[in-house]
């Protein structure tokens, strides 16, 4: 990062990221979340969500490009001091080797590698999102004190719901776990734990309620009732995959055509699930490799042409190399993975059952809506993953656990 900033201070903007640069700016200048144009005026929006820019307002010390060097920075900064925190809060839990298992694979996944120094909201995302769900897991554990880890779930998740809309679906998905958290206390509560229902309807309540506060924001300032017009955009990319019009003007629909459109290609999701959740983990996304060599000066014959048209003879050793590292890495993680699932199936896994509840049904709430978006949109990237990894990886920790009288001793 250092050699490619002093190359190209902004070397790590790009793509969304100059409306997420826009919006921070303005914010920044003017106090209001928008567009600010040249005569001083500012186009109010509803369509970016205001989470990452206002964070990035936080971080922003400088007018020039240097400030991308800046944000790139603070953010990795933060990353590895978000990494300490929940090392020290799976070691105190399942010991040294879980936590470092945690650490090390997943700094070592591509989109944990690259995104965190990228001006994009999915590095915030993730971060917050799985911070929430260690605050629901705290609040999981027997003889735990809830007040302060539902509070922090609440916030967690509402901040989290401001900064990617992919929670949209979230609330109803966890007023759902919380009710069956309820059958499974009247019927495992002695035997298998018992599940704090209430914590997990703080944190369901702390996402509705941000997404509620920007729609009724947007109302009062852009004269539309909505979370974000992004519904807009994902709709009509749904529409477009589904052979469908979209009928009446922007808005019109929001989540419940964007359901509709769901169910219409129902089979063409059900066809083409796996292939995306391939594509989110295991495509190696050549790309990167080309915009490293490209910030060093040192440009591949093979950058920007397609792997269909070079095939593997066509490649550079480096290419190969770069490949099959970032194919075996992934695979690595889900043998792991599918380790746990072995595990968890013989009854070997040394955690509050209701915890694992908990952090699979989120996980599971991720995979699908991932998924789905793979399937109806082209050219699903590794940064989809971001936020999925920290439970695939923590799942897979687990299999390196202490018991706990080997932790205390």
């Amino acid at each position: 990062m250092a050699s490619l900033v002093l190359h190209d201070p902004a070397a790590f903007i790009m793509g969304d990221g100059f409306e997420y640069q826009t919006r921070a700016d303005t914010l920044s200048a003017t106090g209001k979340f928008g567009s600010l144009h040249m005569d001083g005026s500012v186009s109010d929006d509803g369509y970016r969500l205001p989470g990452y820019p206002a964070f990035l307002s936080l971080l922003r010390f400088s007018d020039g490009p240097e400030r991308v060097a800046v944000w790139s920075l603070l953010q990795l900064v933060i990353c590895h001091a978000w990494l300490l925190l929940v090392g020290r809060w799976i070691m105190r839990r399942h010991g040294d080797s879980s936590a470092t298992y945690f650490v090390v694979a997943l700094s070592l996944t591509l989109p944990w590698t690259h995104y965190v120094a990228v001006v994009h909201s999915d590095f915030l995302f993730a971060v917050l999102l799985f911070s929430g769900a260690l605050c629901l897991a705290t609040a999981q554990e027997e003889g735990a004190a809830p007040s302060v880890p539902v509070a922090g779930a609440a916030l967690f998740f509402g901040a989290a719901a401001l900064t990617r809309p992919d929670l949209v679906f979230l609330p109803f998905w966890l007023a759902l776990l919380a009710g069956a958290g309820w059958v499974w206390n009247l019927r495992f509560a002695g035997a298998r734990g018992r599940f704090a229902a209430m914590p997990v309807l703080a944190a369901a309540l702390g996402s509705f309620g941000a997404m509620a506060g920007w729609a009724i924001r947007n109302y009062l300032v852009i004269g539309r009732f909505t979370y974000t017009s992004v519904v807009d955009t994902v709709v009509m990319f749904f529409a477009s995959s589904a052979d469908k019009t979209v009928v009446g003007p922007p808005g019109s629909g929001g989540l419940l055509q964007m359901l509709d459109l769901m169910l219409q290609s129902s089979m063409k999701i059900l066809v083409g699930f796996i292939p995306a959740l391939a594509q989110i983990f295991f495509n190696p996304s050549r790309w990167y490799l080309h915009f490293y060599m490209h910030g060093w000066g040192l440009d591949l014959k093979s950058s920007g042409v397609p792997f269909s048209e070079l095939g593997l003879s066509g490649l550079p050793v480096i290419e190969y190399v770069y490949m099959a590292v970032e194919v075996l890495i992934p695979l690595a993680v889900f043998a792991v993975f599918a380790r746990f699932l072995v595990a968890f199936w013989k009854g070997r896994i040394n955690a509050p059952q209701p915890v694992l509840v908990l952090m699979g049904a989120l996980a599971l709430y991720l995979v699908v809506q991932k998924g789905i978006w793979g399937v109806l949109t082209v050219g699903s990237g590794q940064r989809y993953g971001m936020s999925i990894l920290p439970f695939i990886v923590y799942f897979g920790a687990l299999t390196f656990a202490c018991r706990r009288d080997e932790r205390r001793g």
